[in-house]
């Protein structure tokens, strides 16, 4: 079996110390030309290859970044969209990325997380972006490792939500509330007077668009209106089936409704399986909004009006900031903030006058 060369032999062999010969493997300046050729030529003759790591560490760049998505599954396109933004920009900087996967329980302790051997092995990657739905105690153990990372903050999640700040520093956000004020006020302008907003409150994403929901409607005069159910289901179906128990339960509830606010587009799918079962559409009878925009918002009949989430632009934005962080020594850096759009499409029209979905329905089935 072939045995490897380490740099001290080839140090040894030239006559120079471990820093010289790892000059001359970055092709630095400060090295003597004759003093380079001396080692050049011991390099050849050994026939030493230079470990990547050990040439990260000398040359104290981030040549390779880990892109850790937690609780999630990569074929989410959401969070896709974050880790194809992260590998193009850190490409185009002279960086790798390698992607990790990770599954824990919010209430395993910190010390007992059982983190991938990329995180644990310091040296293999000089930093880490963290998405998918973060709890503390992953943060506590990563803390602990003393590794630099930064991280996707709007799916931290863990105690209550109405208490969680924003982190100051070390996070990518996109903008949120101010979003979906804009599409409770697009609805309003639309004549809606019975708008009901659909989500698992114990998120806080959905925290956050369920609190501007209820501003514009006290603003408007209007009733709040709300399913907020905790989902009992696995978390990985959520988004479909939590739409249909939603719209069952607003339709049955005797309570008018001309609008449906969608935490996100995989509720406001389900809540239109739930509609079309009863023979109602889309806009005529009740329209519909959701969030984040993902591509099949844009393949339904009428076209899902949603808010635009740019997640290549979160991810170039992770990792623009990891590179900062880095060359900062670890020293937190400022949050920072992406902005969003609403995209009005065809899912939203001026509310019927002829007959309440509900008594439309009732009146079909009879």
């Amino acid at each position: 079996m072939e045995r490897n060369v380490t740099i001290k032999e080839v140090a040894r062999k030239a006559g120079v110390g471990i820093a010289t010969v790892s000059r001359v493997l970055n092709s630095s300046a400060r090295v003597d030309p004759k003093t380079h050729a001396r080692v050049t030529a011991v390099i050849r003759r050994l026939g030493y290859r230079p470990n990547a790591q050990g040439r990260r560490l000398v040359k104290r760049a981030a040549e390779m970044v880990c892109f850790i998505l937690s609780n999630r599954d990569f074929v989410n396109p959401f969070h896709s969209g974050i880790l194809c933004g992260a590998e193009r920009f850190l490409a185009q900087a002279g960086h790798d990325v390698v992607f990790s996967s990770l599954r824990y329980s919010s209430s395993t302790p910190a010390a007992q997380l059982a983190l991938p051997r990329i995180v644990t092995h310091r040296g293999i990657a000089d930093g880490f972006i963290l998405s998918g739905t973060i709890y503390p105690n992953l943060l506590e153990a990563v803390d602990e490792l003393r590794a630099p990372y930064v991280l996707f903050g709007n799916n931290i999640v863990g105690g209550d939500p109405a208490d969680r700040e924003l982190r100051a520093s070390d996070a990518v956000y996109y903008e949120d509330r101010e979003a979906s004020r804009a599409l409770v006020e697009l609805l309003v302008r639309h004549q809606h007077r019975a708008i009901w907003f659909a989500a698992d409150l114990r998120m806080p994403w959905f925290y956050r668009r369920a609190a501007s929901y209820r501003a514009v409607m006290q603003e408007s005069g209007l009733p709040v209106l709300e399913y907020t159910q905790p989902y009992q289901g696995d978390y990985r179906d959520y988004g479909v089936r939590y739409g249909e128990e939603a719209m069952e339960h607003i339709l049955g509830s005797g309570q008018p409704v001309t609008a449906v606010f969608a935490g996100n587009d995989g509720i406001a799918f389900g809540a239109w399986k739930a509609l079309q079962r009863r023979g109602l559409r889309v806009p005529d009878d009740i329209s519909l909004v959701g969030f984040d925009d993902v591509q099949e918002a844009r393949l339904t009949e009428p076209p899902l009006t949603t808010v635009h989430v740019p997640t290549e632009q979160i991810g170039r934005e992770c990792g623009q900031l990891l590179l900062e962080k880095l060359k900062a020594r670890g020293r937190p850096l400022p949050s920072r903030m992406v902005p969003t759009t609403v995209v009005e499409r065809g899912s939203v029209a001026a509310p019927g006058q002829v007959q309440s979905p509900e008594s439309k329905a009732q009146g079909q089935a009879s």
